[in-house]
């Protein structure tokens, strides 16, 4: 590592091949489509990607994340059980067929509206969280503010057709990331492939679990109106792309679009890793203190999507605030790391902290380190 003062130009000019969607579009045939890069939760390809659409069953990832939270927060437990009211029972549409006034678990409630993608489990869970679809749809849309959805807009647990009730795919794609970054233990929920309920056996609906074993949910959808979709995530060599498409006209096409868009990310883009989180990547000079150099980092993972086939470049750029005069506790903001994109298309920046305690020097040799470093 070397000594660094004021500017840093780190590596020069990576040739490093970096995101630029018009140079190798794909072209879909969903009315709306988004994929993301799960780890920077960069957006690698969008066609109509934040307008407002009907999500049908997708929406139920929302009902699901609450439950999983209710769950993480030992608000309710797995094997708590509610009742089926007679909303649930006569509601139409995909169902778990659950008899009117019998408990169901939690756990199986869960099974049903993922696997089954079960209306009545929707409406079960809202009605035992909240007291009734409608409050639950409230607590809904109060999660979509705190994740800062932008197009969404609930009105029931369970994606039925209303005017009101509507999402995109970008909303759709955040809490699918949102769901696999908070909630781990529970997303295994979505790759399991059937369930049996009142000794009816039903099979995920998400056939491209069975397809491809690297892909791992999350969850389809399908009204007239809106036409036949898809959130999908997948993971390969430890890189997770998320996929959402809709508007599609039948359940093989939602499941060929899903698995061409995956595709087309894992084979078009990759990340780089410029730093990681909390671990020293660079030394700084420092005065007043026995330690000439001080270690410095960011807190939080620096990783840049690129285009594979492409060969644009960027720059990363250190601004300091020097000189650096100790004492400095650890964490310490002392700057900050500039990503510049190509073709003037911006900035990322990422906030420089110092990784560990730097004590000053007593008087007596602060004096003579001044003086030696005046001559």
């Amino acid at each position: 590592m070397k000594r660094i003062n004021l500017y840093i130009l780190f590596g020069s000019l990576l040739s490093l091949l970096f995101v630029n969607y018009a140079a190798f579009a794909y072209e879909t045939k969903a009315k709306q489509a988004i994929l993301m890069d799960a780890d920077t939760s960069e957006v690698l390809f969008t066609f109509n990607g934040n307008e407002r659409m009907p999500p049908s069953s997708m929406s139920k990832i929302m009902t699901a994340y609450i439950v999983f939270d209710y769950l993480s927060k030992g608000r309710i437990k797995l094997d708590d059980s509610f009742a089926a009211s007679e909303k649930a029972w006569s509601k139409k549409g995909s169902s778990m067929f659950i008899p009117i006034g019998r408990y169901v678990t939690v756990n199986e409630l869960l099974l049903g509206l993922i696997v089954q993608s079960g209306n009545d489990a929707a409406i079960i869970l809202a009605e035992g969280i909240s007291g009734s679809e409608e409050e639950f749809a409230l607590l809904m849309n109060d999660y979509g503010k705190r994740m800062g959805l932008q197009n969404s807009n609930f009105v029931n647990a369970t994606g039925w057709p209303d005017p009101e009730h509507y999402m995109s795919c970008n909303d759709l794609a955040i809490i699918a990331d949102r769901t696999i970054e908070d909630f781990p233990d529970y997303y295994k929920y979505y790759k399991i492939k059937d369930f049996t309920y009142n000794n009816i056996v039903q099979y995920n609906r998400n056939t491209l679990i069975m397809k491809d074993n690297w892909v791992d949910g999350l969850k389809t959808g399908h009204t007239e109106i809106g036409g036949y979709g898809l959130v999908a995530s997948g993971v390969r060599s430890d890189r997770r792309l998320i996929a959402v498409v809709n508007g599609l006209a039948s359940d093989k096409a939602r499941i060929l679009e899903a698995e061409g868009l995956l595709n087309y990310g894992f084979a078009n883009f990759k990340n780089v890793v410029i730093a990681k989180a909390n671990q020293p990547f660079l030394e700084l000079a420092v005065y007043g203190s026995e330690i000439d150099l001080t270690k410095v980092g960011t807190n939080k993972d620096v990783i840049i999507p690129v285009a594979s086939h492409l060969s644009d470049k960027f720059k990363v750029v250190y601004k300091v605030k020097t000189p650096l005069i100790a004492p400095l506790a650890k964490g310490t903001e002392i700057g900050e790391l500039i990503v510049e994109k190509p073709e003037n298309k911006g900035q990322l920046l990422y906030k420089l902290f110092t990784m560990e305690n730097i004590p000053q020097l007593p008087f007596y040799k602060r004096f003579f380190n001044n003086l030696k470093n005046l001559f």
